[in-house]
C-alpha cells in the first residue's frame, strides 16, 4: 500500500508522462524523470521538462522517501530512496554497455 506522499508522486509521473506522450506510464518513465532530475532540463516527447518540474519531482520525492517504478506484475509501486539509487544505477551501467 502506497503512502499519500508517495500517491502524490505517482500521480504528478504519470501527469507528465501524460504531457510527454499522451501515455498514463511510459515506458522507462521513472528512469527518465530520474536522469532529468540528476542531469537537468530536457525535451520529454512534447514536453519541456523545466527546472520547476524537476523541483517538484525532487520535494515530492523528499516527503515520501522514494521513488515509484512501473512493475509488470504490481503496476505504479514505490521504493525507498536506497533501493531505487541501486536500480538506477544497475540500468545505468546496463545501458552504457550496449
Amino acid at each position: 500500500m502506497m503512502s499519500p506522499e508517495a500517491r502524490e508522486l505517482m500521480r504528478y509521473m504519470s501527469d507528465l508522462s501524460e504531457e510527454g506522450y499522451y501515455a498514463g506510464w511510459m515506458q522507462s518513465l521513472e528512469y527518465d524523470l530520474w536522469d532529468a532530475v540528476a542531469s537537468g532540463p530536457r525535451k520529454y516527447g512534447f514536453l519541456d521538462i523545466t527546472e520547476q518540474h524537476i523541483s517538484k519531482l525532487v520535494e515530492l520525492s523528499a516527503k515520501c522517501g522514494g521513488w515509484i517504478i512501473f512493475d509488470d506484475v504490481h503496476e505504479e509501486t514505490f521504493l525507498p530512496m536506497d533501493e531505487w539509487l541501486q536500480m538506477f544505477n544497475a540500468n545505468q551501467q546496463k545501458v552504457s554497455k550496449t
